[in-house]
């Protein structure tokens, strides 16, 4: 599933199935996810098979503690052979939480970040007289756009500033 793939054509009374060499993947792009969705009464019911494999790819900016529903669905019997936490391909820590078997949701939770994986980023925002600085990896600042850059002493995502301290510019790097 890509980050802004739905499906939610899982309609039918009879029971969908991941087999033991079957594998469901889904690449999420920050809060982006594409999901399998239960659409009407009759629902997803779902069987993982506990061969199955769950491939998870995360782009964009994400953050420990971050999670995303993956499957909405009716019933569910069996879990991923990965069970209920894995370590994916990128080094990233992730545990599954595959609800109560009937009319719950499969979510997924970044439990750990592997920094060399994930590439740096910054967003500000801003509300009256504070900035809030949200990035990952580490940040920088400088006086001047061209620098020199230097990191940002005891900085913590989400770092707040007043509007009234010196003009900077800031930067993540890893």
């Amino acid at each position: 599933m890509l980050p802004t793939g739905v499906n939610n054509s899982f309609n039918e009374a009879n029971v969908s199935s991941i087999g033991a060499n079957g594998v469901l993947a889904f690449v999420i792009d920050g809060e982006m996810v594409g999901g399998l969705l239960k659409a009407n009464d009759n629902g997803l019911p779902l069987e993982i098979d506990s061969g199955a494999n769950l491939k998870i790819t995360l782009n964009g900016a994400v953050s420990e503690g971050q999670s995303w529903t993956l499957i909405d669905y009716s019933s569910l019997t069996g879990t991923f052979a990965q069970g209920t936490e894995f370590t994916n391909e990128q080094g990233h820590t992730l545990s599954v939480d595959y609800g109560s078997g009937e009319l719950d949701t499969v979510t997924l939770t970044l439990t750990k970040i592997n920094p060399d994986a994930t590439p740096p980023s910054v967003s500000l925002t801003r509300d009256g007289g504070i900035i809030q600085i949200d990035f990952t990896g580490t940040l920088e600042s400088s006086a001047t756009v061209d620098g020199p850059y230097a990191p940002v002493a005891g900085a913590v995502s989400p770092l707040e500033i007043q509007t009234d301290e010196p003009n900077q510019f800031y930067r993540a790097r890893r």
